[in-house]
């Protein structure tokens, strides 16, 4: 049987730092298969996050190994929907398609893997994004929002208390 472990958690929370330091065999799949990146409609961009979250899923059903670690998961992908709702960048009925599309993927990663969640406190969180901005001049999308990143935040709060509390988010 796999032992698949799922990391999830804000960007610059150190899901990849928590991975690399404490698992010698971390597998990362390829993420820009789907350009979401270069879309500027936000309710496009986080489709196009879902349809590729949705074939990652899909990935991790067919690979043929052992012990897997990975730090994002579809249910990332529902922390990021829920606060974008939050903050009216995208509109209900994209959040309900996503929300539509995430469901098996989701009940799948809850009945076959462990997923752990990293979830600084914003702080910390934004004192991370900083240090990684200056190290790397790698500046993901919109973190240097701080509403953004609180409500990023409380999202994936939300999240592990439901998961942990019923098992299940539907």
């Amino acid at each position: 049987m796999k032992n698949i472990i799922c990391v999830s958690g804000p960007h610059g929370a150190g899901k990849s730092t928590f991975i690399k330091n404490n698992y010698l065999d971390y597998f990362q799949f390829e993420r820009d298969s789907i350009p979401n990146k270069n879309c500027k409609d936000k309710n496009e961009r986080m489709l196009l996050f879902t349809k590729e979250y949705i074939m990652h899923t899909h990935n991790l059903k067919l690979l043929n190994k052992e012990n897997i670690k990975i730090d994002r998961c579809a249910i990332d992908v529902l922390a990021y929907a829920i606060a974008m709702t939050n903050l009216g960048w995208i509109t209900k009925e994209t959040f309900e398609k996503i929300n539509s599309s995430l469901k098996s993927s989701i009940k799948w990663l809850i009945e076959n893997t462990k997923i752990i969640f990293i979830i600084p406190d914003l702080t910390t969180n934004i004192k991370q994004i900083e240090k990684r901005q200056k190290k790397t001049k790698i500046r993901k999308f919109e973190e240097n929002d701080y509403n953004y990143l609180n409500e990023v935040r409380e999202s994936f709060v939300a999240l592990e208390l439901l998961l942990r509390t019923r098992r299940e988010f539907f």
